[in-house]
């Protein structure tokens, strides 16, 4: 049997403890849950097998993309990535799938590094989350795109989760960045003035909102 057989196996017997660690864990209590979004859940774990057995078979490492080595650590990101999340943040279906995608990009999109290995990870991901969660992206991704606009690799980039969305947060919460214009410009405020006070702390600056 060979490595990569090994390591669908190895995926497919550790499908339901992995499962059961996702929902079960004490950020995420299927009691919170409605029936639908647990079903989801349960689901994503099949969805990121499916995700990695297929970056393993079409990736694979040359010379020039020597870094092109995916393995069960890679798995394990995307199921961590997910468990920050707390259970109060995600209300809805479409939000744990964008969180998903999220996450499946960060691992696995950002090391391929041409646009032609970026584009097949896209319809990866696409047809997946089509068969596994029986979803179109547009129905995910409808803050994302207009109703004219099909969704692309582009509107993924333009999906991001994390914790600085309240720069003085004591614990800040992993969660989806808005994209709201008045946001990012009061982030990038905040962030600019946090960095000039770490050049010269003895600068006293007023912010008037």
């Amino acid at each position: 049997m060979s490595n990569t057989q090994v390591k669908i196996e190895l995926l497919h017997a550790s499908d339901r403890s992995t499962a059961r660690h996702l929902c079960y864990s004490e950020a995420s209590t299927p009691e919170k849950y409605q029936d639908q979004l647990l079903g989801v859940i349960m689901t994503l774990v099949e969805a990121t097998r499916e995700v990695y057995k297929s970056i393993i078979s079409t990736f694979l490492p040359t010379p020039a993309k020597s870094h092109y080595v995916f393995n069960l650590r890679d798995f394990s990101r995307v199921v961590g990535g997910i468990l920050l999340v707390p259970n109060t943040c995600l209300t809805s279906v479409d939000k744990v799938i964008r969180l998903w995608l999220h996450e499946t990009y960060r691992v696995f999109h950002d090391r391929l590094c041409d646009d032609n290995d970026r584009q097949k990870f896209f319809m990866i991901v696409r047809n997946i989350c089509q068969e596994t969660f029986h979803l179109e992206l547009n129905s995910v991704l409808t803050h994302l795109v207009t109703e004219e606009e099909d969704v692309d690799a582009q509107h993924l980039n333009n999906l991001i989760f994390g914790n600085f969305m309240i720069p003085d947060a004591e614990n800040p919460t992993y969660d989806e960045v808005s994209e709201r214009e008045e946001d990012t410009a009061c982030l990038k405020l905040t962030y600019l003035i946090l960095y000039n006070f770490s050049l010269n702390p003895y600068v006293i600056i007023q912010v008037v909102y």
